[in-house]
């Protein structure tokens, strides 16, 4: 996750304002301030061809260091705001990149218009830290020294190339710390078999700063919101997700809810635990199918030698499952993109526990049909991890299409089967609020 640092822009409660929140009239407080150009900020006056030559060396200069920002439309020394003309510069920036830098740094452009004349305006870039460093153009690690950007020397300055690449791989490893289970629902009791279990984490592109606004009533919030009906819809299907959460406690940093207030009933309880810089995790026991209604399912299936051979499997319920999924990705997604408008990009991961020998089971024709064809599916894997990232751009439902497939997939389905148990899902959903 990127965070905005260092911001030479505050709002009316002193609080730094970032790139998103920026207006024109901000620009003026770089010279009554008197922010002269340093480690994290550069001005230029013009972007022609001398200028454009430099920005590759200084964006990825910003992204080896803490981050920072490079205004163009802005003479140093006076700080006097000389308007550019209007045009596509994040594209422009883009295929800069593209050609001379490896691998890309994180980059957000906005062009801010002059009030009187929306025709020109001034260029702001803003880069993050970066995560993935060192960051090379043209052949060669830039650092900011001072106000200049100046290549590393790797005979001679091999302490500042070290910490580079420390710097990649803590990042690699606050992610992976992350991604672990850290509030408590699971079942007081241990079960002759391992139940299985799904966790969703989700980590935004920036830090949603949640605190910001909704420190004191964002619990309450997310609860009620969480009591309406979400729809998500593409030009192929539609799809509803209601998964109430009316038990919430705080902790530090963060919110942890529950779908249920009986806290000594871990078996159906679902938790989300929600962090003020946006990021998330979802916690949920897998449910499985009664003997009842296994006992009709198992009715039509194949003549096996040994009908005692289904002891040796576990038939999750898949409805309730992908519920799960669907509530849990889909209604995150709708409350942070309200909640908060840098709200862009997320990684998502989803994983597995305890599913080897599981059967990912329907009660309907689709199931039953496999079942008597192809005989019985189940994951090999006892631990199973599925990636992505997402784009705000695109449609969440597709999101959690993918993320339904590739579930499918583990458990012994092809992607045609997956998308028809997906469809019959779908077409028979009713409201679902515990598990």
């Amino acid at each position: 996750m990127y965070e905005f640092g260092a911001s030479p822009f505050k709002d009316e409660k002193g609080l730094s304002k970032n790139i998103f929140e920026i207006v024109y009239q901000d620009l003026q407080k770089l010279k009554e301030n008197d922010i002269e150009e340093g480690f994290n900020t550069e001005y230029k006056s013009v972007l022609d061809n001398k200028v454009k030559e430099k920005i590759p060396n200084i964006i990825s200069a910003l992204a080896n260091g803490n981050g920072g920002w490079l205004f163009i439309g802005i003479e140093n020394k006076t700080k006097i705001l000389k308007d550019i003309p209007k045009a596509d510069y994040e594209q422009t920036i883009s295929n800069i990149l593209k050609e001379l830098v490896d691998p890309i740094p994180k980059f957000e452009v906005r062009f801010l218009e002059k009030p009187s004349n929306n025709n020109i305006g001034i260029l702001v870039i803003w880069v993050p830290e970066g995560e993935n460093t060192p960051y090379i153009s043209r052949g060669k690690i830039y650092r900011r020294t001072g106000s200049d950007t100046s290549p590393i020397e790797e005979i001679k300055d091999r302490y500042s190339l070290d910490k580079l690449y420390e710097k990649s791989e803590k990042q690699k490893q606050k992610i992976k710390d992350f991604c672990k289970k850290d509030i408590c629902i699971e079942p007081y009791s241990v079960p002759l078999k391992k139940l299985g279990f799904c966790s969703i984490y989700i980590i935004p592109e920036y830090d949603l700063m949640l605190h910001k606004s909704h420190l004191l009533d964002l619990g309450d919030y997310i609860s009620n919101r969480c009591e309406q009906k979400f729809h998500y819809e593409n030009n192929i299907k539609g799809i509803d997700s209601n998964l109430i959460f009316p038990f919430f406690s705080y902790s530090y940093k963060s919110i942890v809810l529950r779908n249920s207030k009986i806290l000594d009933d871990y078996n159906s309880t679902i938790g989300w635990h929600q962090f003020f810089d946006g990021s998330a995790k979802f916690h949920s026991p897998l449910s499985y199918i009664n003997n009842n209604a296994l006992a009709n399912i198992l009715a039509d299936c194949p003549n096996y030698e040994k009908y005692e051979v289904f002891n040796n499997f576990m038939f999750i319920d898949g409805y309730n499952f992908f519920s799960f999924v669907v509530c849990a990705i889909g209604q995150y997604y709708t409350i942070m993109k309200e909640l908060s408008k840098e709200f862009a990009k997320a990684y998502i991961i989803l994983k597995l526990e305890n599913v080897q020998n599981n059967v990912l089971t329907f009660q309907n024709n689709t199931f039953r049909e496999n079942l008597i064809s192809k005989g019985l599916r189940f994951s090999d894997q006892d631990i199973c991890t599925i990636e992505n990232n997402y784009n705000s751009q695109e449609n969440i439902l597709n999101i959690i299409n993918y993320f339904i497939v590739w579930i499918c997939l583990l458990f012994g389905y092809n992607i045609e089967e997956a998308d028809k148990l997906f469809d019959n899902f779908h077409k028979n959903q009713s409201d679902f609020n515990v598990l």
